[in-house]
């Protein structure tokens, strides 16, 4: 994975109140990325952007082997968008009343030096259908075609003038692949939601584009049936057989962290964040992207000092109301300033809930606390345990959030109210420096 597919920079795209306001971003060949944050923030807006299905108001795109797409709405010509009436069954659906528009054909023209890697992305190359036909969107409300299974996921092979031969050779080939051998005669208004999915996603990966771009692949599903999809999907994009580049908006952390190499981070059309998945869940840049990749616990706090690696830093106020004043002390890793602000961040997962010290014994964790149980939520297999915690000198409290299994909850009989014996490593706490 170490040349770059496509870059975009500069992508600036506004409506009404709503304003996307790319610096910078790349994906690499092989790789899956992907883009995760909040409803509305705009995702699938640049989605549809790096699809060249929408225009920027600004920006550029570069697509290799040769290409730089100047998005400059005084420069950039767009045809008549033709109209294709789809349908997904059962209900009409605002897409589906809508009709689905061909991709725009876009002007392409060179400017400076932007090589990456052994690509060259400066000669000129014009904008065509050849261009689009490497780039396949898989949409978050399918876009089926009123017709049979089979004609739906081959009309990418058709438009292309594949073969009779390789053309039945890979629908049986993605009809496996995606387990709908058994309704390729199905017409599409009689499938179920998931196999609607599992047809979208037939469609787009039987023409093997460079880049495929996923819109919430796993939406609207029942949890076996996304388990299942999820599964199949995952060993799709392994590259065990085929590995296509990819880019994949979700909402859904867990989704994000299993099958993306890097992720980026948009909140209200901003790229706040773009780093290796384990970078950006558990050292977040910021509150707002430490607040929705699940640091449950962020605190204030003011560095006490800091030696040997170690830094100790002084509570000031939390972020949801602890007072100033505090005697509690937590411990991180690193080297930062003293007397700097600083935000802390915890994750659940690294709280350990023990029984209280007298009946314990001593512990490697540098940040021990007494925590007094607020609330026990039940979160399927695990449970996630609301805490107001202090030092034994330490009158105020702050809240921390641990999240355990069921057997640690029944062998450590927690109930709301009782009190037990917190711990977490100095090396589990993140800070972010104001």
């Amino acid at each position: 994975m170490n040349n770059t597919l496509l870059i975009a920079k500069g992508i600036k795209w506004e409506k009404e109140r709503f304003r996307l306001d790319i610096d910078s971003i790349s994906v690499k060949e092989g790789e899956v990325l992907g883009l995760l944050g909040p409803n509305g923030a705009g995702k699938t807006t640049l989605l549809k952007i790096l699809a060249l299905l929408l225009k920027p108001d600004k920006g550029e795109i570069f697509f290799p082997p040769t290409s730089r797409l100047v998005s400059d709405p005084a420069s950039l010509s767009l045809p008549p968008l033709a109209r294709l009436a789809l349908r997904g069954g059962g209900e009409a659906g605002e897409s589906e009343r809508a009709g689905a528009r061909f991709p725009p054909v876009a002007r392409f023209a060179p400017k400076g030096d932007a090589r990456m890697g052994d690509r060259d992305f400066t000669t000129p190359a014009p904008m065509d259908i050849g261009v689009r036909k490497k780039i396949t969107m898989v949409f978050s409300d399918h876009l089926l075609y009123n017709t049979t299974v089979r004609n739906n996921i081959t009309v990418g092979l058709k438009l292309r003038r594949e073969t009779r031969e390789n053309i039945n050779r890979k629908v049986e080939e993605y009809a496996w692949h995606f387990r709908i051998k058994e309704i390729l005669e199905k017409k599409a208004g009689e499938l179920s939601n998931g196999e609607k999915k599992r047809v979208a996603l037939a469609r787009a990966f039987i023409i093997e584009p460079e880049l495929l771009l996923l819109d919430e692949p796993f939406s609207a599903l029942d949890e076996p049936t996304r388990e299942s999809l999820f599964k199949d999907l995952s060993r799709m994009l392994s590259g065990k057989e085929k590995r296509i580049t990819t880019i994949l908006v979700s909402q859904q952390r867990s989704e994000i962290l299993s099958l993306c190499h890097r992720v980026g981070v948009i909140i209200a059309g901003r790229l706040l964040q773009m780093d290796k998945s384990d970078e950006v869940f558990n050292k977040p840049n910021c509150q707002e992207v430490a607040d929705f990749v699940g640091m449950q616990t962020l605190l204030n706090g003011r560095v006490k000092d800091c030696s040997d690696g170690v830094v100790h830093i002084k509570l000031t106020g939390s972020l949801r109301s602890l007072q100033d004043g505090s005697e509690n002390i937590i411990s991180a890793q690193g080297i930062v300033a003293t007397d700097s602000e600083v935000i802390i961040g915890i994750r659940p997962e690294e709280v350990i809930l023990m029984k209280p010290l007298s009946e314990q014994g001593q512990f490697s964790a540098r940040n021990r606390f007494i925590g007094t149980i607020k609330r026990i939520i039940p979160l399927g297999y695990q449970y996630k345990i609301q805490l107001e915690c202090r030092s034994p000198n330490s009158m105020e409290t702050f809240p921390l959030s641990s999240i355990i299994t069921r057997i640690s909850l029944e062998e450590l009989n927690l109930r709301e109210g009782n009190n037990c014996l917190v711990l977490f490593k100095a090396n589990a706490v993140h800070l972010i420096q104001k």
